[in-house]
């Protein structure tokens, strides 16, 4: 039976774990949908790329985990979590 003190640095290093893992894959979505948008802004009449920015920005604020870590690096971030 692992200690107390194994056990907490399992859960942390898991809950880190897990936040890396969503934070790359919210930045890589982006990529992955970008010509879709794309398409879309411009087939609904947008400025295609100005439109596909927006876009990208807001998706890019519904994670804020890859905001922090490019606003405050990555220390700083996983102290602060």
């Amino acid at each position: 039976m692992p200690s107390s003190q194994t056990r907490q640095g399992l859960v942390i290093v898991a809950t880190l774990a897990t936040a890396y893992v969503a934070s790359h894959f919210f930045r890589a979505s982006n990529v992955t949908i970008g010509l879709d948008l794309m398409r879309t802004c411009i087939s609904a009449g947008g400025t295609g790329r100005a439109d596909r920015g927006v876009l990208l920005r807001l998706l890019r604020h519904a994670d804020p985990t890859g905001f922090f870590f490019d606003h405050f690096g990555p220390r700083r971030t996983v102290v602060g979590c």
